[in-house]
């Protein structure tokens, strides 16, 4: 009785600007217009459209995913500013519910057909609620069609405290909006249960998740629509005045850490202890409670991308506005980032990824890892350097990892190596290692001079992550080009005589049989060329190298 007095209401208060009742009496239409301009995206359907397709194109190009975990989506974390900042970052996550097609872009052909319900969890940014408002309205519409909500999902919520039908949350409110273009162009034919979520308490959080745990099965996605940080004057928000980008990728990289364990207990205290001001904060609380009472199991996160719209205005050119994408891991000065938001896109998977191999990593990992070596290295040649804990990527749950490292530098075009240091096992977490390593092999590399700044701009960086290695009772056993080698040689009283290692890209690279490539190893421990014959240990392990592109390093 209750739903359906609300329902009567939202017919007379649908009629103000944003909604209208349709022509069609069989219809019976509530439909929620577009908000915004077209500032915020293009209203025209074919520009749109491009649009989207250019985005979802740039992000198959230089935003793969990880091909190691193919498992269905569960939720998407995306940005909701207008398509000229947080576009491609929205494509990069979306991309994620499209069917496979690689090197195609034709993406009307590749709708996702398995989900039927979109469940949007939105902030408010107009006005002040407590508790998760629904709409009045059974239809949105934007230049792409109509998007029908799911009433019954919303007659059915409507029933439970904190959620309550209130028109008014919706009728200026863009970060719903700007999710549904999105949709319309990876899901086929779907539903979507809009949800502006207000000021919660904990009760109510869970109640609520109590509540949508009824509506959740393997043909639901739910989208989050938020940005993070908002940095400048205007958001009151100004912690810092120096290296203003890189604090706030390390503010964003602790909230995005906690929404990868997944924590709710992490990201509160991110919250507290750096006061960072995350739009979506109410509707990332109610994800994490979702995920902590277990409506979801197994969930994997996977970060698609994470820009500022400092970097992306930077990257754009001004009068095509094309992306140059290396533009989007380039540092803005404080000024250009005196105000500035930050996008990312987070893909939760059902399950784990697959162990088809020991490492495995999409390619914005690649890239801000390599960045950040890069960085390191021209950190060292500054007259004041940069703390060393701000030159750290975005840390995903894979730059956690502790694998055995190596960081080769090689001067182009000859490739011809210019300093390599590494370890064979460490605790260390991989980003750590990175930038320890960077440094090492461009200033302390005994083989050579330490890097000069003139030579840093022919130099490409290769990052090789070592599986532990394995102990082989013949050399017979090694594989060449597949497998490093470590030789170890001791007298009888077990003391090492010598020792080396090489990783499996050097047979490749000198084009060395088997025995050429133990004579070489063997000298290079500093011991006699037949000396690997008798007496000698080996071990093997396998490698995934992340390589620097050298045609974009010197774009």
């Amino acid at each position: 009785m209750q739903y359906a007095l609300s329902f009567l209401l939202g017919i007379a208060l649908c009629l103000a600007p944003g909604c209208s009742k349709s022509n069609s009496k069989a219809s019976n239409e509530i439909i929620q217009a577009s908000v915004l301009s077209d500032t915020w995206y293009a209203h025209d359907p074919k520009r749109l459209t491009d649009e989207l397709n250019n985005y979802f194109a740039l992000a198959e190009k230089h935003f793969a995913l990880n091909a190691d975990n193919t498992s269905p989506v569960q939720a998407l974390v995306v940005p909701h500013a207008a398509y000229y900042y947080s576009g491609l970052c929205a494509a990069t996550a979306y991309q994620s519910l499209l069917k496979p097609s690689p090197g195609r872009f034709s993406f009307g052909t590749r709708k996702n057909t398995s989900i039927n319900r979109v469940i949007i969890l939105a902030p408010n940014h107009t006005m002040f609620h407590q508790g998760i408002a629904l709409p009045y309205c059974n239809v949105f519409e934007t230049v792409l069609g109509k998007v029908a909500v799911d009433t019954d999902a919303i007659k059915q919520l409507s029933k439970t405290a904190p959620f309550v039908v209130s028109g008014e949350a919706y009728l200026h409110e863009h970060a719903i909006e700007m999710q549904l273009p999105f949709l319309q162009t990876t899901i086929d034919k779907f539903n979507i249960v809009p949800l502006i979520i207000g000021h919660l308490t904990p009760e109510q959080r869970v109640a609520a998740t109590r509540a949508l745990h009824d509506l959740i099965d393997d043909k639901t996605v739910l989208i989050v629509s938020s940005d993070f940080t908002h940095f400048g004057q205007s958001y009151g928000f100004q912690p810092f005045l120096k290296h203003t980008q890189l604090n706030i990728r390390k503010i964003d990289s602790f909230a995005l850490q906690a929404l990868s364990i997944p924590s709710l207990a992490a990201f509160e205290e991110v919250l507290q202890t750096t006061k960072t001001t995350v739009c979506g904060q109410e509707p990332l609380r109610l994800l994490l409670t979702l995920f902590d009472t277990k409506t979801y199991a197994d969930i994997h996160a996977e970060t698609s991308c994470y820009y500022t719209s400092a970097q992306i205005t930077m990257a754009r050119n001004k009068l095509s506005n094309e992306i140059n994408i290396k533009g989007l891991y380039s540092v803005p000065d404080d000024k250009q980032a005196e105000q500035s938001v930050s996008y990312a896109g987070i893909i939760y998977r059902k399950t784990a990824p697959p162990e088809t191999t020991t490492f495995s990593f999409n390619a914005f990992e690649k890239t801000a890892l390599l960045a950040s070596a890069r960085a390191t290295i021209e950190n060292h040649f500054l007259d004041q350097p940069i703390p060393e804990s701000l030159l750290y990527p975005l840390i995903t749950p894979a730059f956690e990892q502790n694998p055995g490292v190596f960081v080769s530098l090689k001067i182009q075009p000859e490739e011809r190596l210019r300093g390599c240091i590494g370890h064979v096992t460490t605790e260390a977490p991989l980003y750590k290692s990175v930038h320890d390593l960077s440094l090492a092999a461009a200033f302390r590399d005994n083989r050579f001079l330490p890097l000069a700044p003139g030579e840093f701009s022919d130099v490409t960086i290769e990052l090789s992550l070592l599986t532990p290695p394995r102990p082989i009772t013949s050399s017979e056993e090694i594989v060449l080009g597949k497998h490093g080698i470590i030789l170890e040689k001791r007298d009888r009283n077990s003391k090492v005589l010598g020792a080396a290692l090489f990783l499996p890209g050097v047979a490749r690279e000198y084009k060395w049989t088997l025995e050429e490539t133990l004579t070489e190893l063997s000298m290079k421990a500093g011991l006699l060329p037949n000396s690997w014959r008798e007496d000698t240990a080996f071990s093997v392990f396998e490698d995934y190298e992340i390589k620097e592109n050298k045609e974009e390093n010197k774009s």
